[in-house]
């Protein structure tokens, strides 16, 4: 099995995890396996995923916030006619969809170019 594959399948009842289960665990090392309910995580994942998406994600808020303050501010675009809360709401909804995407990523990432192993007892 090439490593592509090592990344996509339990090691516990050898089925494929799916995306899904890496974007809705908390970390790399809290995966749960959909199938067999296994604790799974990637081997040589270490702090630095956690570091290297947490300032992707604060880049891309300071950005879209940024952009839609200086829209707001300057008057030039249909958002400066919205009130504060329809534009939190639209902050909002942007960045939540900007971390799924970033989530996905990752996720993709992992699958591909790290092995999954079987968590160890703690």
């Amino acid at each position: 099995m090439d490593i592509s594959e090592q990344g996509k399948k339990c090691p516990g009842c050898n089925d494929d995890i799916g995306l899904w289960a890496i974007v809705k665990a908390p970390l790399p090392n809290k995966i749960k396996c959909p199938h067999c309910k296994t604790k799974i995580e990637y081997e040589n994942t270490g702090w630095w995923l956690v570091v290297v998406s947490t300032i992707i994600y604060i880049s891309v808020i300071c950005i879209v916030a940024y952009q839609v303050e200086f829209a707001f501010t300057t008057k030039r675009y249909i958002l400066s006619t919205l009130s504060a809360l329809q534009l939190g709401l639209i902050i909002f909804v942007i960045c939540m969809t900007l971390g799924l995407l970033v989530e996905f990523v990752i996720a993709s990432y992992l699958r591909s170019n790290k092995k999954l192993i079987i968590q160890k007892k703690a």
